[in-house]
């Protein structure tokens, strides 16, 4: 499910106390940035070269830091998440090093192929969270992945009077700190 969020509730961590992606009431709190979407024309850019695009592409985009609500399931996933990452990464280099050791091609290219998927897991982790971009016109954060809870709380929130806009109930940083990212 998909929502928009004003970015200054999302600034400002203004946002219902349900869990972002479970939909039960919040635990805690996680550090989340959102982004603007690179400008369709600056993919032509990776023509001339990846480090111009990253240029350009850093050089145009809009931030929002926040503290999205999360429950314990969140930090259970996230930790399960990582668990089969190292496992991974471990079957794989053992695979790789064994190849190299008894001088197998196969076996080599097939740890070395696992290793690179691996890596290639642990950068796209993120996806099975919540994720989002900044709108161009800098006033919303699209959100996607949520529960219907939290869409439902941030909806009813957003059609309530102009005089209390914010959810009643907003989320704030706990008495241990500041929001820990998971």
């Amino acid at each position: 499910m998909n929502v928009r969020v004003p970015t200054s509730w999302m600034a400002q961590n203004y946002l219902p106390p349900v869990c972002a992606r479970h939909g039960v009431p919040a635990t805690t709190a996680v550090r989340r940035t959102f982004a603007t979407a690179p400008p369709v024309w600056s993919y032509l850019l990776i023509i001339l070269g990846v480090l111009i695009f990253l240029i350009v592409v850093l050089a145009t985009r809009t931030k929002i830091d926040t503290a999205l609500p999360a429950c314990e399931q969140c930090g259970q996933d996230r930790r399960r998440f990582w668990i089969y990452v190292a496992v991974a990464g471990a079957v794989s280099g053992a695979a790789l090093a064994t190849g190299i050791a008894i001088a197998s091609d196969g076996l080599s290219l097939l740890g070395f192929f696992l290793l690179l998927a691996t890596l290639v897991l642990a950068c796209l982790g993120d996806r099975f969270r919540v994720s989002g971009t900044v709108s161009r016109d800098r006033a919303w954060v699209n959100l996607k992945g949520i529960s219907e809870q939290f869409a439902a709380e941030v909806n009813g929130a957003l059609a309530a009077p102009p005089s209390s806009t914010v959810p009643s109930a907003a989320i704030q940083p706990g008495p241990g700190g500041p929001p820990r990212r998971h």
